[in-house]
């Protein structure tokens, strides 16, 4: 017989892997190595185990407690009857019974910055692809969906900054599984241990992943001993945490990863009903310009359909739009699978508990909400006589005006600014809104001698005409920590060394061609300066960077092309990244 996994072992014979994998476990073995081929003589001790315990042999005479000792027959057979009178079945138990399934295993990846997160994830999400078991591409919605086996798995996409701890911990209410990722190369560093503290105070289980195995001076031995000293203990050690080691960079050991986590929470039995109303938790929530408020939710319970009213800390809404992670149209969503709903009035606070109510509370509700659609999340323009009384005070701020992408990395980022200081200089944000950097944001920088800060956001064109023409101090950013780096600099007086970019080009999607065995590449018009191959680009959403990386491919009709100038069209296809829609902008730039 040759050697088979849990899986294999319990569709074999007939048999529940999660009896399967509690059988290897009360054999001694750990959880890391129930994952795995198991050997002959192990299977046969299963089988057995197993075996015996369907055949225990049951009492076969109903003989009342009086004439039980009369009988001389053996104990063992004998099932001694109580006299009593029957209680009738509950119907409404047993219906209800039918609306409990086996639920997802929702996933959060947490670590301390640069230690491979982004890259685990990105892996995870090309391994599925790769295996052919997910159709589509993912959208940036905030978590995405993985099938593994014909199970799925949900990860959510959190950042990894230390100051985005709001955003983990609201993260943590529906995450089943932390995977702690820890590079084998560093070992503790602050975020780790921040990181593992929200999971412990949530009261999640974690996984630890120890990645970059491949590069050298990486002793993931050492890991563990680190981790052991905070409550970590490896199964194999005698604990009860499971290590896996992979390298997400070559992508060694992550489809073992993905079977450990399957198997897992299959031992923690998820469970969620389907027969309440639909509940969840506003994952991430931001501002499309053609389709209004959006927001990502995980449902915990419940079915949540089209034309469902809705209410997220007290902002309603009807459903409109159903969209998963593979940007497919659904007309409802089960608990665990992460969907993009439309339809919410004004923009829901992320990591809000969101729930189905009635056509009456809704109106009800609405009635209290006639303010604008960013009231709750943004500060009110300051007035001129603020800023001429401000200005006459003795300057001991440094006044920001913050733009960021959503609303969850505004608070953070917004929390995390107002921590700062140096002797007696604080930063103060003048003024705080989702999406990209407009006219007012300059205009409001220019009378208040403001710094413009944005996080995954750009000009619009108007604005960028009015920050050369006013000379306006802007700072772009696509990692949290580079920009308070920067802040905190400003504060104590430091020139902030900057890397000048230079836009070179920028082009318009006009449509977008599927090609076989490729991807899709996206038919573009360079709209001014040029498209050069070698250089960098972003692809830009309504004023928010959605993607920043590298030209794979630049092509003018069928021939490869180094450059492409203005008012020519071209094919462009991206390193890593098809999540392309059409009238998106790509801007091709360089760093000098």
């Amino acid at each position: 017989m040759s050697k088979l996994s849990p899986r294999e072992l319990a569709k074999k014979n007939g048999l529940d892997v999660k009896e399967v994998i509690k059988a290897l476990l009360s054999l001694g073995l750990k959880v890391a190595e129930t994952s795995k081929k198991i050997d002959e003589d192990t299977t046969q001790m299963v089988i057995e185990l197993l075996s015996k315990k369907e055949t225990t042999p049951e009492p076969i005479l109903d003989i009342p407690p009086t004439e039980a000792s009369k009988t001389g027959i053996p104990p063992s057979i004998i099932k001694e009857v109580k006299i009593e009178k029957p209680t009738p079945p509950a119907k409404p138990e047993a219906k209800k019974e039918t609306s409990i399934i086996t639920k997802a295993p929702v996933v959060t990846v947490m670590g301390h910055v640069d230690h491979g997160k982004t890259t685990l994830l990105d892996t995870i999400r090309k391994t599925a692809v790769a295996s052919g078991e997910v159709g589509g591409i993912t959208q940036k919605i905030g978590a995405y969906e993985v099938k593994v086996k014909n199970k799925s798995i949900t990860f959510i996409d959190t950042p990894g900054h230390e100051a985005f701890t709001s955003m983990r911990a609201r993260g943590a209410q529906v995450t089943d599984l932390v995977l702690l990722v820890v590079a084998a190369d560093e070992g503790i560093r602050p975020q780790t241990l921040e990181a593992l503290n929200h999971a412990k105070a949530a009261k999640v289980p974690v996984m630890v992943v120890v990645n970059k195995i491949d590069k050298p001076g990486s002793d993931n031995q050492k890991i563990r001993q680190e981790l052991s000293s905070y409550g970590l203990l490896p199964d194999v050690w005698g604990g009860d945490t499971v290590y896996v080691d992979v390298s997400a960079k070559v992508g060694t050991n992550i489809q073992e990863l993905l079977e450990m986590v399957l198997t897992f929470t299959e031992i923690l039995e998820l469970k969620t009903d389907l027969g309440v109303p639909a509940n969840g938790v506003i994952i991430e929530s931001r501002m499309d310009k053609g389709r209004g408020p959006l927001a990502t939710v995980i449902l915990k319970e419940g079915i949540l359909r089209i034309g469902d009213y809705i209410e997220a800390d007290e902002v309603v809404g009807k459903t409109k739009s159903l969209v998963d992670s593979f940007g497919k149209q659904l007309k409802e969503a089960l608990p665990s699978i992460p969907v993009e709903i439309s339809g919410f009035e004004q923009i829901p606070p992320a990591g809000s508990l969101m729930r189905i109510i009635t056509s009456k509370e809704a109106r009800d509700k609405l009635s209290d909400q006639q303010k604008t659609p960013i009231e709750q999340t943004a500060k009110p323009l300051p007035s001129l006589d603020e800023l001429i009384k401000r200005g006459e005070q003795e300057r001991k701020t440094v006044d920001i005006i913050l733009k960021t992408d959503s609303v969850g990395s505004m608070e953070a980022l917004s929390q995390s600014i107002l921590k700062l200081s140096h002797e007696g200089i604080t930063p103060m944000i003048l003024h705080q809104d989702i999406g990209g950097i407009n006219s007012s944001d300059v205009n409001l920088a220019y009378v208040s001698r403001a710094v413009i800060v944005g996080f995954n956001v750009r000009p619009d064109p108007q604005a960028n005409q009015l920050i050369e023409e006013l000379n306006i101090p802007i700072k772009l950013y696509r990692i949290i920590y580079q920009a308070l780096e920067d802040i905190e600099n400003l504060l104590k007086g430091a020139v902030v060394k900057v890397e000048v970019e230079k836009v070179i080009g920028k082009a318009r999607i006009q449509a977008l061609f599927k090609v076989p065995k490729i991807g899709i590449v996206a038919g573009c018009l360079v709209t001014s300066g040029k498209a050069v191959r070698s250089s960098s680009v972003r692809v830009i959403r309504d004023g928010v960077v959605i993607r920043e990386g590298k030209i794979a491919s630049l092509r003018r009709f069928k021939d490869d092309a180094k450059e492409v100038p203005a008012g020519t069209e071209c094919g462009i296809r991206l390193e890593g990244y098809q999540d392309f829609f059409e009238n998106d902008e790509i801007e091709f730039f360089i760093k000098e």
